[in-house]
């Protein structure tokens, strides 16, 4: 199973665009501040239905993600406070697809969505925007929180072997 980073510039529907770098927002040049994201975010997130959850990871759909996202970007225009999405694609899938079956390439998804979960913060945000895309919001997510983040999933892609 690989694993590739993405930056996303604009809203997850730029599925597309696949380059080797996260993308981090702070437009005013300040520092990172946390004052009043966190409660807004988890407000978000008990608010969800569950149509807003994707069935196969659990992690948030594309729809909830973007309004988090369009959200959180608003925030960081408005007090210059940085987020970063980090988005991760799961390669090879409908190589895995055709030769083992869709179980097999749900299980790839399913396993890269949970080691996702283990490498952030329980206050990221997580979504699987579809297709082997998963996608992280984080909030004050420097480079070297990424670059630590993309070693572990590209250490547990290393190692996993389907059942």
């Amino acid at each position: 199973m690989g694993l590739r980073q993405a930056q996303q510039p604009d809203p997850p529907q730029n599925r597309s665009q696949r380059t080797d770098r996260a993308h981090s927002s702070s437009p005013s040049g300040h520092g990172p501040t946390r004052a009043g994201y966190y409660p807004v975010l988890h407000r978000g997130m008990r608010n969800l239905s569950e149509t807003d959850v994707d069935p196969l990871t659990g992690l948030l759909g594309p729809a909830e993600f973007r309004r988090l996202y369009e959200e959180r970007r608003a925030r960081s225009r408005r007090l210059g406070a940085r987020c970063t999405v980090l988005a991760v694609r799961v390669l090879e899938l409908p190589r895995v697809r055709a030769a083992y079956g869709p179980e097999a390439a749900e299980g790839m998804v399913q396993h890269a969505a949970g080691t996702l979960r283990r490498a952030v913060r329980s206050t990221d945000a997580l979504a699987h925007l579809g297709r082997g895309a998963l996608a992280a919001l984080q909030d004050d997510g420097d480079r070297y929180r990424v670059q630590s983040i993309m070693d572990r999933l590209h250490a547990d892609a290393d190692g996993y072997r389907p059942p």
